[in-house]
């Protein structure tokens, strides 16, 4: 069996029926890893203390025919007070990535988001990045939202206008039911988003209200580029 190392975060853990876990990362160059950590739940295992939802970690492993065999790991940083303190936002951004494709080409681009946030996080700022990497991901995915043009008429979309997001594409339309009417503010931000890097994003003050309908917006379009009702989603709005 052929032996890599490589480094990550780690989405999702499953515990066996034996002493095994299995564990899902998301690697800095291979894309979305499969792997089981054998005997990891044993008291002498070295491993376990390293083995947590949203750890960056560095790995070992042996290439396996199904699952990758995870022989060693060691955190680089475990960003303990930030998942204490936005438990079910941890949750959800686990099961999001759990739920979309990631080619190794976007892994490294999807991961280094993720950990400038996390190293970035504060108790105030963290909402404010969370929206920031939706934005993010949407562009990496394939799926930038237009904010721009109207997606029914194709004209100019401008902040003085009558703006309703659409809740079937990434985008904005001319008219549509007064849930959906927008915020001009919700658009002047998702623009800085798309177009600027998270240094700048840090010193961007924004609304409560307008940060609320922006990640309402953006979880939305989520949802419907992955065809898939997050379940986490539940207890994040609570």
């Amino acid at each position: 069996m052929a032996l890599y190392k490589t480094e990550g975060l780690i989405y999702k853990i499953k515990n066996m029926h034996d002493s095994n876990k299995l564990v899902w990362i998301l690697s800095k160059d291979k894309g979305k890893i499969n792997s089981i950590a054998k005997g990891v739940k044993k008291i002498s295992s070295k491993r376990a203390g390293h083995i947590d939802i949203f750890n960056h970690n560095k790995f070992t492993f042996y290439k396996g025919r199904n699952l990758d065999i995870l022989t060693e790991t060691s955190s680089i940083k475990s960003y303990e007070n930030i998942k204490k303190k936005f438990v079910f936002e941890t949750f959800y951004l686990a099961e999001l990535i759990d739920s979309i494709i990631v080619e190794p080409s976007e892994s490294n681009k999807i991961l280094n988001y993720l950990l400038v946030i996390y190293d970035n996080a504060t108790e105030s700022n963290f909402i404010k990045l969370l929206a920031f990497f939706e934005i993010k991901l949407l562009q990496t995915l394939g799926f930038e939202p237009n904010l721009h043009t109207f997606l029914d008429t194709n004209s100019a979309l401008k902040i003085e206008d009558e703006i309703y997001f659409s809740n079937t594409t990434p985008g904005f339309l001319s008219f549509g039911e007064k849930e959906f009417l927008v915020n001009p503010n919700t658009i002047k931000c998702q623009r800085f988003f798309l177009n600027n890097f998270i240094y700048e994003t840090l010193k961007l003050d924004i609304e409560k209200k307008t940060l609320k309908q922006i990640s309402r917006i953006n979880k939305i379009w989520l949802q419907t580029v992955i065809d898939k009702k997050l379940k986490s989603l539940q207890f994040v709005k609570t």
